[in-house]
Order: C-alpha cells, then structure tokens, then sequence
C-alpha cells in the first residue's frame, strides 16, 4: 500500500529517509492544496474548484456561537466536494484544542455521511514532526473513523504522487 504524508518544508534526501522509515512512500502530492483560512475561501473552493485538497475547513469557524457547533463544513459542502472530487485534509498542527478536535470529529462524521475522502497530514516543519504511519491510523481511530477508514486517510493521496 501507497501512503502519502504532507511536509510544509523543503523536502531533501535526508527527510525522504525518515519518511521511508516511518512507513511513508512519498511526502509530497502533486494535487493544489487551499488552506481553509475563511469561509468564503472555503465555499468557493468546494464550489468551483475540481480535484484539489481543502486543508483544515475548520479553522474557518467561528468559534463563539452558543448553541451550536460551527465546524467549517456543513451538508451542502460536502455534497459539492463529493461532487467535484476535493479531499478534506486536517493537520495535526491545527488539532490543539478541545474545540478543534470536537469540530473535526464532526467534519470526520459530515465526510462519512456524504463519501467525501478525507486524508490526515502531519504538516511537519522537520524531520522531527513527522508522525509514523500507524500513529496517523491511531489518531484517526481515535477522532471517530474506522479501522478501515483510518488507513484509507493515510493512502488516499497516493493516486497523486
């Protein structure tokens, strides 16, 4: 099986090393990526672009509504991603509270309801930030997926290397 792991930092051979070892075969895609930095940059990615990846929808959230959760995705943005064939991303640098982890659990529920693909990356900075295979599958189990769900989201970028 082909896994895909995404750094934001140049990648050289002595990275590509750790990488192997860790369980990886690749860690770079050749698929855009759109960081989820707004709303409004989120809609329009999911409505108008095709075959690209949605890094993170829930840091477009605002995080200060009473009675509800604003997790950055909801049911028509997962059928328009389901649609035009994006991934759903989440980093594990932007899983650092409570309210982030409860709002990817629930992005992690809308993707299984609606057949939208979702990946987890490490983002690392270096060689130090990476995260081995079996500890992305853990941590997707521990975030709502299943077995087979958790070790899809490490391989679903393979096709794209």
């Amino acid at each position: 099986m082909i896994t895909v792991d995404l750094v934001s930092c140049v990648v050289d051979d002595s990275l590509c090393a750790v990488g192997r070892s860790l369980g990886y075969s690749s860690l770079t895609s050749s698929l855009p990526f759109i960081v989820g930095m707004d709303s409004r940059v989120v809609r329009e990615t999911v409505e108008k672009k095709r075959n690209c990846v949605l890094l993170d929808p829930h840091r477009s959230a605002s995080r200060y509504l009473l009675h509800q959760r604003d997790s950055g995705l909801n049911q028509v943005l997962c059928r328009f991603a389901a649609r035009h064939g994006i991934i759903i991303a989440f980093s594990l640098p932007y899983l650092r509270t409570a309210y982030d982890i409860g709002a990817v659990m629930q992005n992690i529920s809308l993707c299984r309801k609606y057949h939208v693909p979702v990946a987890l990356v490490s983002c690392a900075d270096s060689a130090l930030g990476l995260r081995s295979v079996r500890d992305m599958q853990a941590f997707g189990r521990v975030l709502g997926m299943s077995s087979q769900e958790a070790v899809l989201c490490v391989s679903v970028l393979a096709p794209f290397v």
